[in-house]
């Protein structure tokens, strides 16, 4: 049984003879490995220092584990950075179309 489950046989036994459905324990939440600088975050954030990259580097040089996409995406859920802006929106929009033209519909180019 335990094979065919791809558990240890330890494991099985444990289930096997339990009383009731051993329930899983849930888990404590981690920390963010940024959460010590948000406050530095915002702050800078409110000084005109809108580049992820340069925030990211900057709480390095402090002593942060973290990495550039958490800093990125803590921004992101703090309303703080744009998600897209409507300028890209429409250059996907045109490249969409582009891709999806039939040949005898091509624009000639002026």
């Amino acid at each position: 049984m335990a094979r065919h489950l791809n558990l240890s046989p330890k494991t099985v036994r444990t289930f096997a003879y339990a009383p009731t459905f051993p329930e899983r324990k849930e888990r404590a939440p981690r920390p963010c490995r940024i959460e010590a600088f948000a406050v530095y975050l915002q702050q800078r954030w409110q000084e005109g220092g809108h580049n992820a990259a340069v925030r990211d580097k900057e709480i390095q040089e402090r002593g942060s584990q973290g990495r550039y996409t958490l800093v990125r995406e803590s921004l992101r859920t703090l309303g703080q950075a744009p998600t897209n802006t409507p300028a890209r929106e429409k250059v996907w929009q045109r490249q969409g179309a582009m891709w999806t033209r039939r040949p005898e519909t091509e624009r000639t180019e002026r």
